[in-house]
This record gives structure tokens, sequence and C-alpha cells, in this order.
């Protein structure tokens, strides 16, 4: 226990504050109305079939009354939608009230013009919630080893901060309900919003770099302890090795946002080097 270290989990989020002028703009991008509360809804990098059949649903029925929706249905499933609504004569490109798109680049932007989210509750999902303060809607996916979505789940539930539908009972009409529940008060949703942001764990990043500086002696200290991590008594080497092989598994697994992210874990690990270089 003494050699753990609790520094939150690491995200790219930059911690951006939009004034009311920059949102609006941002709505009216995206062809919204800056005045009607915008839900977001996603389910991942690749989207999520359950959220994704409810919203389809919602749309089609037109359930959607006094708010408005951003939703990223995740790349392959979005062609599956685009053609399932275009067999209904919908075009889903001009939805009235309604952005779909396959996927979300400036994800904190969006998070921070909408006022709930609805989306899994993966870890990193809810550290970004709590980052940007935003009450949730989270529907957990049971597959996840020891269900541990759930109790991400149940953890802001208790909070206050969220509601929570199972996988196996989400459908339009439950969804709906929920949603309207939470935008009619609206001193209550920015509330939960605030409560989300009392989890949040700030300066991660900082404190992973801290923590390698410790953990391998990485600074710039005397030439004597330069040669004494330079002979291998700490490899530092090793620490690139891992991160490199990471970027590696992301560029075949993972997202641009996530490749971006572990290039900047890698640079500052490089900076690591490069002092210690100097030192000697």
């Amino acid at each position: 226990a003494k050699k753990i270290v609790v520094t939150g989990t690491p995200t790219k989020m930059k911690g951006i504050k939009l004034t009311e002028e920059q949102k609006n703009q941002i709505k009216l991008s995206l062809n919204l109305n800056i005045d009607l509360p915008i839900v977001l809804v996603f389910g991942g990098s690749q989207g999520a079939r359950v959220i994704n059949n409810a919203m389809s649903d919602i749309i089609k029925n037109k359930k959607y009354n006094g708010y408005q929706i951003i939703w990223a249905a995740g790349p392959e499933q979005y062609k599956i939608i685009k053609e399932e609504f275009s067999k209904e004569q919908i075009d889903i490109d001009n939805i009235n009230g309604v952005k779909i798109v396959p996927y979300i680049y400036n994800m904190e932007e969006i998070m921070n013009v909408s006022d709930i989210i609805v989306a899994r509750s993966g870890a990193m999902t809810l550290t970004e919630i709590a980052l940007v303060g935003k009450p949730a809607i989270f529907i957990p996916l049971p597959s996840m080893s020891a269900n541990r979505q759930e109790d991400n789940a149940r953890v802001m539930e208790k909070l206050g901060s969220a509601k929570v539908i199972l996988n196996s009972e989400i459908n339009k009409d439950n969804l709906n309900s929920y949603i309207n529940d939470m935008i009619k008060d609206r001193n209550k949703l920015n509330q939960m919003g605030k409560l989300a942001g009392k989890i949040a764990t700030k300066d991660v990043e900082e404190k992973i770099y801290d923590e390698i500086k410790k953990s391998y002696h990485l600074t710039i200290g005397t030439k004597e302890e330069v040669k004494a991590y330079k002979n291998g008594i700490f490899s530092q080497y090793l620490l690139i090795d891992y991160y490199n092989f990471n970027i590696d598994k992301f560029k075949k697994l993972g997202t641009k946002d996530e490749c971006v992210y572990m290039n900047n874990i890698i640079k500052k690990c490089n900076k690591i080097i490069e002092e210690n270089n100097q030192a000697y």
C-alpha cells in the first residue's frame, strides 16, 4: 500500500470555460436553439446499441418535446441508423432540434454546452462528466467484469448527480421520462451538476508526472545521482518503452484523441530524459 498513489484518472479534458456567447455560437453552428435544453447522448467511441435504439424511437416518435439532442451514434451504427431513418423518409442531417453524428471530436466543448449527458458509466466517462460538472443518466454496460459500471453509476446516483437505467430496462419511454423529469427543474439540474463536480480530481497528469519523477529519481540532481541511475540503478528507459508500447496499441485500438493524449505523455517523459542527459 505504501507504493500506491491515487492520482485520479487522466483525461484529455483541458478545463476550458466557455462564455455564454461561445456556447451560443456552438449551438448555432449545430443548428440548435440557444434557449432550449440540450441532451448529449453517446455510448463510447463505437456507440451502444440499446441506447441508440431508445434514441431512434424517441426521434421517430417525436417524443423530445422541450429539449434538443446531440447524439454520437458510433461510426458503424450511424450508417445503420441513417439507412433506417431514410426508409421512413427522415433525413438524418435535417431533423429539427436534433444533431446526429458518428463521433464527437470536440467532446469537452459539447459537454459544456449540454444540460444532461446520457451515457455508459465507465471510469473515463465518469471522470470527464465530473470535470465539466454535468448531471447524467447512466446506462451501465452489464458485461464488464464484476459489474463495475453499475457500481460507478450507483456512486453518482447516491451522490445525487445522476439517474440510472439498467441496460435491460432502457427504452424510449423511461429514457424520455427521466429526461423530462430532470429538465423541468432548472435549479435542481444545476445542483446535480455541482454535485458531480465535487468528486472531480484535477491536475491528474501533473500528479502522475511528479510521481514518475519521484519513482525514477528523474530530477536534475547531483552528478553522483545522475551517475547512479545512468548505471542502471534506475532505468528511466523502461518507462519510455512502456509508453511507446502503449501508443502503438492506441494507434490500433484507440481514437484520435486518445493517441494525442498518449503522445503528450510521451513528450513529458522524453523531457525528463532530456533533462537527465543535460545534467550528466
